[in-house]
């Protein structure tokens, strides 16, 4: 009698990197891969098409520092134009928004090419209580959007005497 034997699988474990920092979203992108891995291209396969056929743009980087007494708000917003661009203050937000629209064109010899692109974003920014838009100023140059927020004036809670009754 011939047996087989087999030994378990023996499974490393690995520590953590250092240099690596845990993200706790991560299991988000982690899950949604194994769902797309189980189910392939039965899942949602319009959806998935869509996906692909629409490019988006992706958030505007924003800078965000503190000068001469205003927030500086910068956003970097290349190939988009200024006509495109909303800046407005909402309750205590500073909502980015716009469009991007794309179109090139390629002509040669033996064919030709005619590709169009279009995105829109949106960045919703909270900033501190008290903020007035009566000064807000913005300047849109080069692709980079500069909105300054004047500071609000610090409450500085005084001391009062309290009379006992």
């Amino acid at each position: 009698m011939n047996e087989q034997t087999t030994s378990p699988a023996t499974v490393e474990e690995h520590p953590p990197s250092p240099t690596r920092r845990w993200d706790p979203f991560s299991w988000f992108s982690d899950m949604d891969n194994e769902v797309e891995r189980f189910f392939g291209d039965r899942r949602f396969p319009m959806m998935r098409a869509l996906r692909r056929g629409m490019p988006e743009m992706p958030v505007p980087k924003v800078d965000i520092v503190d000068r001469d007494g205003a927030i500086v708000v910068k956003a970097e917003l290349p190939g988009v134009k200024r006509e495109d661009v909303s800046v407005e203050l909402a309750g205590h937000d500073l909502i980015i928004e716009g469009k991007r629209e794309e179109e090139t064109e390629t002509k040669e010899d033996n064919y030709y090419r005619m590709e169009r692109s279009s995105g829109s974003f949106y960045r919703r920014i909270p900033l501190p209580e008290g903020v007035s838009d009566e000064n807000i100023t913005a300047s849109y140059e080069d692709g980079v959007l500069e909105v300054m927020v004047p500071r609000p004036p610090a409450s500085t809670p005084g001391t009062r005497k309290i009379e006992l009754k």
